[in-house]
């Protein structure tokens, strides 16, 4: 089963030695049997497996080695360890009895998510997906292998902490995959100086891209949240996630390392606290940058910058003291121009008065005989005036000058800094320019072979230069009882919509369900009221909602052949699977009331998206309580 003739710790070839002189890894040493033992060898003998290099509630990343490329790789393994075990004579994984639907759901996710990030192969700031595949009752996907460190090695290497300048050119690659990753509808969750390496290059590479159930407290997996740079949302699997999620954690990472302090853990934070702001810890840092990291750390994820663009764009502005600079020094440069102009003008009209005062005195000189006296004493008043008027005009202008070059060297320092400024702003901003978006992208079917993945977006990635946002245009009231201002809701998930937001309070929203080959099943369409238009209290507003393309099987209400699930186990169940439900009770002494006793349409029957389970339970204690799904009428 195993390669004695490469080490399982770097694949560097060891012959028969048992400690390899490379990296100082034992051949035979013990391992976990929860994971697959070094020296095994995966889809067609491809893959040889080497040592675990990390592991969490959503799987496990092996080192390998791709025998076909010739060339070491990572392999995640999908194996949600709270939902499954593995023998350890066997690599194949077994599933927990009850928990088979949700394995499967989120596999389905983990599967779906590196078939994006396949999609996104040209982008060189994430680890690149190269192959999937599937074996051991799992799915299995092949990243490229990284050749450097990560953030935490890399300060340890920089005195543990990055200059402003350093930073400015490190980052803002990563600032443009982020907002790429957004608008395909990747949110990262883990963003950390664990999960952000440094190349040998000295470019940073984002990599462990995780499902959200991995990343979030309070659900069926074991959750990974890193301390210091989790978002406040990640406490809470009710709460809303999205590209502000990832806001706060590059924000996290940002304030670590300029500062060389770690940001306190979120869930130890309220609104009141404060957090130090960085330029007071390190006064090197511009102020307009300290006021953005702030911004981005907020525990308000209303209050939070929203978007990777708005976070660049914050950065890399000038700040208002350095737009006073500018501004002063236009003015200055304006001053001087006046002056040279005021300048040039009166030598023109002394020259024009000169002459004239020369012809008057030739003819003046004509009539000597009569007037010698006269005539010279006027020449000599005349003479004595050009030489006042000369002197004061130059005079002035000197003393302007004096003034000019005194201001100027005064902000000459502060000029200097904003051009050097304005080149980092080039250098950096040159990469960031589509705003991100935090809505879901349309489904499509990426099909199972990943070595060579569909890039309808084209390989071409640099993106369209960024233009100011258009300010909104709202409705105007039509009458004093629109109190309620509609908000966009095409794009969100239908039942988030219904749990957090506050709008669905004061109207009425109607759901359709529409059969869409476009969109992911629950994501709103369309409304038939448009965003910004005034509303009264009670108004209905109905929303086209996707029920996918693809159906759902019924599944059994019983767990044997005799025993049926409890009536909340099988609703869970149903929730977990996506299919709406209404729960109707009837009285049935022949079993003890709360258990599932039939379905409408029966199991192993296809349901469309959007139809409506009936499920039957007993309740002999006469409540007859009908329980459904969130948007499904008892009706």
């Amino acid at each position: 089963m195993g390669d004695s003739k490469l080490c399982y710790g770097c694949f560097e070839p060891i012959g028969e030695q048992v400690k390899c002189p490379f990296c100082g890894f034992r051949q035979n040493t013990e391992c976990s049997p929860s994971y697959i033992i070094p020296g095994t060898k995966l889809n067609n003998g491809r893959y040889i497996f080497g040592k675990l290099m990390s592991q969490n509630g959503e799987g496990a990343t092996y080192l390998a080695f791709d025998t076909l490329m010739s060339a070491k790789v990572l392999i995640r393994e999908y194996m949600p360890d709270a939902l499954c075990s593995r023998d350890s004579d066997s690599p194949i994984i077994n599933v927990n009895h009850s928990d088979v639907a949700q394995y499967k759901s989120l596999m389905a996710e983990f599967t779906e998510l590196n078939r994006k990030l396949a999609k996104l192969k040209t982008i060189n700031n994430i680890n690149t997906v190269l192959d999937m595949f599937s074996e051991n009752n799992t799915t299995y996907v092949v990243y490229e292998y990284i050749e450097g460190v990560n953030l935490i090695q890399y300060l340890k290497e920089n005195a543990g902490e990055l200059s402003w300048e350093h930073v400015s050119k490190l980052f803002p690659p990563l600032f443009t995959t982020l907002s790429i990753l957004h608008n395909a509808g990747i949110v990262h969750r883990g963003i950390s100086p664990k999960t952000i390496y440094v190349t040998v290059k000295g470019e940073l590479r984002l990599t462990d891209f995780c499902i959200a159930a991995a990343r979030t407290t309070g659900n069926e997996l074991r959750s990974e949240v890193f301390k210091g740079y989790a978002a406040p949302e990640q406490y809470s699997a009710s709460s809303w996630q999205g590209a502000w999620t990832d806001v706060y954690g590059i924000c996290a990472v940002l304030y670590r390392i300029l500062t060389g302090c770690m940001p306190t853990e979120a869930s130890l934070r309220s609104e009141e606290s404060k957090l130090t702001p960085p330029d007071s810890v390190n006064p090197d840092i511009p102020h307009n940058v300290s006021n953005a990291i702030m911004e981005g750390l907020r525990i308000n994820g209303d209050n939070r910058i929203r978007t990777v663009t708005e976070l660049v764009t914050k950065i890399f502005e000038p700040s208002e003291e350095e737009k006073m600079k500018t501004s002063l020094n236009l003015k200055i440069q304006r001053a001087v121009s006046a002056s040279v102009a005021a300048n040039s003008a009166s030598k023109q009209q002394n020259s024009v008065s000169a002459e004239k005062q020369a012809v008057v005195s030739d003819k003046k000189t004509e009539r000597r005989e009569y007037h010698d006296m006269p005539v010279k004493r006027i020449q000599d008043d005349n003479e004595n005036g050009n030489i006042i008027d000369k002197i004061k005009i130059p005079l002035i202008i000197i003393i302007l000058l004096i003034i000019v070059v005194v201001i100027l060297g005064m902000f000459i320092k502060s000029i200097t800094d904003e051009i050097r400024k304005k080149e980092s702003i080039e250098a950096g901003l040159s990469v960031i320019t589509t705003p991100a978006t935090t809505l879901p992208p349309p489904v499509t079917d990426a099909g199972n072979d990943v070595s060579e993945p569909d890039i309808s977006n084209g390989a071409d990635i640099t993106l369209p230069p960024e233009t100011d946002t258009p300010e909104e245009t709202t409705t105007e009231m039509p009458d004093e009882n629109a109190n309620i201002k509609m908000v966009d809701l095409v794009g969100k998930y239908f039942e988030d919509v219904k749990l957090y937001s506050t709008i669905v309070q004061d109207i009425n929203l109607e759901p359709e369900y529409v059969k869409s080959e476009v969109y992911e099943k629950g994501i709103i369409i369309s409304q038939s009221i448009s965003a910004n238009t005034w509303l009264s209290s009670g108004d209905t507003v109905v929303v086209q909602v996707s029920k996918g393309d693809g159906e759902a099987e019924v599944p059994s209400y019983k767990t044997g052949p005799v025993n049926c699930y409890k009536i909340e186990d099988f609703l869970a169940l149903l929730d977990e699977m996506g299919i709406s439900y209404r729960a109707i009770p009837q009285v049935n002494t022949g079993y003890h009331s709360g258990y599932a006793i039939g379905t409408e349409p029966k199991a192993g029957e296809i349901l469309e998206g959007g139809d409506v389970l009936i499920v039957h339970f007993t309740d002999n204690s006469g409540n007859g309580k009908v329980i459904c799904s969130p948007g499904v009428s008892p009706e």
